[in-house]
């Protein structure tokens, strides 16, 4: 398998674990929000059963009331009578009775209305804790789904960074090894006599060069070059002129022939 090959399945992978990490999360946020609208609504009927608890309670209240009136207005003109009283005392009498069932069923009302906005005030209150409650539960979701995401992302850019390595080193190998079978070859060509490399392989040696000074500097490109010479493949002047070709400084070529004694 390819080295490329082997990053990029590690790469699938962990973007695979990621889109499963994150279903999770969305379907833990989806199970406890249910949870939540149920226990919500659970109490809220209990809240509104209260509501006809409290309707029953006001009309049996108003119902007694009702009674006790109509039986005091029966029973009024006999105990007036009892009592003496009569004509317009009768007729006031007959007022507060009125006045006193109304100031009953009032207060009835009153209380039964109270108790009414209470439950809804009741009920607002679990509503808005449904609401803060799943406010958060989504926010803890996004929370987890942006750390989930953050950390594949950096195992993610890891493996893509170390394939890019890899591909880099299998690529100056390849060089290497290419420039290597030339140089071979350049042997096997040479004449019995001849120091200096023709121009084919002087041309594959200054590219190599070249691509040695860009990326790692002008000692490491010098000592390529010296290490040819070293082996025959070139003489101390195609040193020279490829080192000026690919720009190395005439003093510092001069400084580096010197060093390495070529």
């Amino acid at each position: 398998m390819a080295v490329s090959s082997i990053y990029d399945q590690t790469i699938a992978e962990l973007l695979k674990a990621q889109q499963e990490k994150e279903a999770f999360y969305r379907k833990q946020q989806e199970e406890q929000a249910k949870k939540l609208q149920t226990q919500v609504d659970n109490a809220v009927q209990r809240l509104e059963s209260g509501k006809q608890q409290y309707t029953d309670t006001y009309h049996q209240n108003a119902k007694s009331a009702y009674q006790q009136k109509q039986r005091a207005l029966r029973d009024l003109p006999q105990r007036l009578a009892a009592q003496g009283i009569s004509g317009g005392m009768s007729e006031s009498a007959n007022i507060a009775l009125n006045n006193s069932y109304s100031s009953q069923l009032g207060g009835y009302k009153r209380d039964y209305d109270a108790a009414l906005r209470g439950i809804d005030q009741s009920i607002g209150d679990v509503r808005s804790q449904y609401d803060a409650s799943l406010a958060d539960l989504n926010a803890q979701t996004l929370a987890n789904i942006a750390d989930s995401k953050s950390y594949y992302d950096e195992q993610i850019l890891a493996q893509k960074n170390a394939k890019a390595q890899a591909e880099e080193a299998q690529r100056l190998a390849e060089e290497q090894r290419r420039a290597e079978e030339a140089a071979r070859r350049q042997t096997a060509q040479r004449s019995s006599g001849g120091g200096t490399g023709s121009g084919n392989s002087l041309s594959s040696y200054l590219k190599r060069a070249q691509s040695l000074m860009d990326k790692q500097g002008n000692a490491s490109a010098f000592s390529y070059l010296r290490n040819l010479a070293e082996q025959g493949y070139i003489g101390t002047e195609d040193v020279r002129s490829i080192a000026a070709e690919i720009g190395i400084p005439q003093s510092e070529i001069k400084r580096l022939l010197n060093a390495e004694r070529i």
